[in-house]
């Protein structure tokens, strides 16, 4: 088994590949998740440290990322032998130092990867986690956009993408998305953009589009799993059915694609309801839920 760090964008898409070969419906990583998340960073990078292990095919048979200071991200093949594992995890500890702190999430279930992590001094904390949501897109709650906007797929070219850009920007208050950003997004596997759903704002046409709220949707064709990530609002436009609406049209476009499942993880955290109820509201339901572990 060879170690390798991440040099480009064919071993994000060996990351990918391997997540997706990996994936059941409790899985903590889903394909669109690492195109979302590895925005900023598709290739190597010092503020977040990646590793693979290729077997003799060069195919990835586990991942390591740290999200510097003190967050691993790891996928390993289910098949492989849990010292796989045990590698993966002490060469994370290795970049963080011995002595520091090191988090994790888990989807509850992995009790194998649980006591793993035990292993090597990781220990539940205490805090809410997330809510591991799922439904079938055919059992979807339709919606309609209210009056003044209109559904559709986001459109290739320069006025959609800043509008796209600045619509995140406003839901999420970001500090760090640009039209740039979001344009090395889109050239990531397996970003479509009719699965990319915005609400307009109806105008005379005049001007550049305006997005009041998205939902962009990723597509897992092998494993027939759609995932909502990210969803947002502009605060202007918040409470309106926007956010179900984007949603809901998501899940039915992944449905169209073939999509048998639609996922979404939202807070479990009692003081932030919104997000669950949001998504139970249009025929999401729980199907797990993550635990959170900390070393030091």
């Amino acid at each position: 088994m060879d170690a390798v760090d991440l040099r480009g964008a064919f071993d994000l898409l060996r990351m990918q590949r391997l997540t997706q070969a990996a994936w059941s419906p409790t899985a903590q990583w889903h394909v669109g998740d690492l195109a979302w998340q590895r925005r900023f960073h598709p290739g190597p990078s010092d503020e977040w440290p990646t590793r693979l292990w290729l077997d003799e095919d060069d195919v990835a048979a586990a991942w390591g990322w740290v999200v510097r200071p003190d967050r691993l991200n790891l996928v390993v093949d289910p098949s492989a032998d849990e010292s796989l594992t045990l590698e993966v995890i002490d060469w994370a500890i290795t970049v963080v130092g011995e002595a520091a702190p090191l988090c994790t999430t888990v989807t509850r279930g992995h009790d194998e990867m649980l006591v793993m992590l035990e292993q090597r001094g990781f220990r539940e904390i205490d805090v809410p986690g997330h809510y591991d949501l799922a439904c079938a897109p055919a059992d979807a709650v339709a919606q309609v956009a209210p009056d003044g906007f209109i559904l559709r797929g986001l459109r290739a070219g320069d006025d959609d993408l800043v509008a796209r850009a600045k619509a995140h920007i406003a839901a999420w208050e970001s500090k760090t998305m640009t039209p740039a950003v979001y344009r090395t997004m889109q050239r990531l596997w397996p970003y479509r953009h009719d699965l990319d759903v915005v609400a307009e704002v109806v105008t005379d046409g005049s001007r550049s589009p305006e997005f009041a709220a998205s939902c962009l949707s990723w597509l897992d064709e092998v494993n027939g799993v759609g995932e909502l990530e990210p969803v947002g609002t502009d605060p202007r436009f918040r409470r309106r059915g926007l956010a179900a609406a984007v949603c809901a049209e998501a899940v039915r476009r992944l449905g169209a694609a073939g999509a048998t499942r639609a996922i979404v993880s939202a807070s479990a955290d009692p003081a932030n309801p919104g997000p669950s109820l949001l998504y139970r509201s249009i025929g999401f339901e729980e199907i797990a839920r993550t635990v959170d572990l900390k070393r030091n």
